[in-house]
């Protein structure tokens, strides 16, 4: 490897080459980016594949390589993607995507300090929740952890430790993640009393459940199945009446966050404001479903439980950061008032078919003039909202069928997934899917420019 030394030059030397060419990064990533060129260079000397017109650090290359490699050090390492699957809430994809106008409004507070957990009037310590307020819930008061297991975890924790919690059989769902309502409630301390069979429960069964050790009855609202057929179950109005008959706290599980303005696709999601005034003592709920918020855990209710909730320690190890709570005060401020445009999930969710298809047709407009136009068709479809939200729910959507006169629907979806940015798309039917309702008009000419360039291959 001697003859080959003068292609691994001292780090000294290439340090002060990367200044004088004016390289302008911290010296530590640059020292590491060039630590990088010389183990891939010294490693191709050692391979025998070494050719020096390769070499990383001769005059024409070095600069350009050594920019590439700080780039590959100090990048995100996690990348977007264009979600071309008409999942609105996909949940390996990071879930709910947030407002950038909400982003750009909370901006000046998370890079300057703000009066997060200060009293402004009274100069001292004040409490971090002040900012958030029920109303779009028509709620008493409310409380934010970090995701609604979290939630469950604490009500239970602090209602119900060392008693029994009656829930019917047919509602010890799985949330996702192999995490699963018996489980959580073990957790919290609180004594699972299942009732009913898996498909059927009936007010009786609450009833002869109770017992002087009785501390909750809890419903699971299913918010990521359906059961149908020979199915019957007590609805949240016969369980504030059982709960207050036998002063009982009533715990709604309501998992999905659904706002009223989801009537406009379901009917059979239960609308948070609307349990509220029904009477149900406690709801949680997650922030980042059909909120189209941060990941939070979101309790709503009675103000005497929720007090409880804030003064158990468990809270404190459960509690949100300072952008979940920034970001969630000026979610709810402009929900409140109907401006669902600052939920993108809610902005998706709630898109005509006609918006969607004209964005299909934009993209065929450029692939046509490219590309034989046989191998593509616009279609309707249906796609899913996602999330473990709206199950059963099919949203009417707009998609392009792609076909590859050569290769497989699998290899295309592959093609588009190690693009530059990703593409994650989805297979149906033998054809590749691009499926509008997820995709941003930004968006529409990188699909058209990956698209020309692998049928151009």
């Amino acid at each position: 490897m001697n003859k080959f030394k003068d292609y691994l030059p001292k780090m000294d030397i290439l340090l002060e080459r990367a200044e004088k060419e004016g390289i302008d990064f911290p010296k530590e990533i640059v020292k590491r980016a060039i630590t990088l060129m010389l183990d891939e260079q010294r490693e191709s000397i050692k391979n025998g594949t070494f050719e020096e017109k390769e070499d990383l650090f001769s005059n024409v290359n070095f600069t350009d390589n050594l920019k590439k490699f700080i780039g590959k050090i100090s990048s995100p390492k996690i990348k977007r993607v264009i979600n071309a699957t008409g999942t609105v809430i996909h949940t390996n994809l990071g879930r709910a995507p947030l407002s950038e106008k909400i982003i750009d409004e909370i901006k000046p507070l998370l890079c300057n300090y703000s009066d997060l957990e200060f009293d402004l009037v009274e100069g001292k310590r004040g409490s971090r929740l002040k900012h958030l307020k029920p109303d779009l819930f028509g709620a008493e008061d409310i409380l934010v952890v970090n995701n609604n297991a979290s939630a469950c975890l604490l009500v239970l924790n602090t209602l119900a430790q060392g008693k029994e919690v009656i829930v019917s059989r047919g509602e010890l769902v799985e949330i996702g993640g192999s995490f699963r309502v018996p489980e959580i409630m073990k957790a919290s301390g609180a004594i699972l009393k299942e009732v009913g069979t898996t498909n059927k429960t009936k007010p009786i069964d609450y009833e002869r459940a109770i017992n002087d050790n009785t501390g909750l009855i809890l419903k699971v609202h299913r918010s990521n199945f359906v059961l149908k057929g020979f199915v019957e179950e007590v609805s949240t109005t016969q369980l504030v009446e059982l709960s207050r008959r036998y002063n009982l706290p009533l715990y709604f599980d309501e998992g999905s966050g659904a706002i009223s303005v989801i009537k406009n696709i379901s009917n059979a999601e239960p609308i948070i404001d609307e349990e509220v005034k029904k009477g149900v003592d406690i709801i949680s709920f997650s922030g980042d479903k059909l909120l189209g918020g941060t990941q939070a855990g979101i309790i709503v209710g009675r103000k005497d439980l929720i007090e409880l909730m804030k003064k158990n320690p468990m809270y404190r190890a459960l509690r949100p950061d300072k952008f979940t709570l920034y970001y969630l005060e000026r979610l709810f401020s402009y929900l409140s008032i109907s401006a669902y445009g600052y939920s993108p999930v809610l902005s998706m969710l709630l898109e005509p078919i006609e918006v969607i298809t004209k964005r299909g047709k934009r993209l065929l407009k450029l692939l046509r003039s490219k590309i034989d136009k046989e191998f593509f068709q616009l279609t309707t479809d249906y796609s899913a909202p996602g999330g473990g939200s709206l199950p059963g729910v099919e949203l009417k959507t707009c998609v392009l069928r792609i076909k590859h006169p050569l290769i497989s629907e699998e290899d295309l979806v592959l093609r588009l997934l190690h693009s530059s940015p990703p593409i994650v798309a989805r297979r149906k039917e033998q054809a590749c899917i691009i499926d509008f309702r997820t995709v941003r008009d930004e968006e529409i000419p990188i699909i058209a420019k990956t698209l020309i360039n692998i049928f151009n291959q």
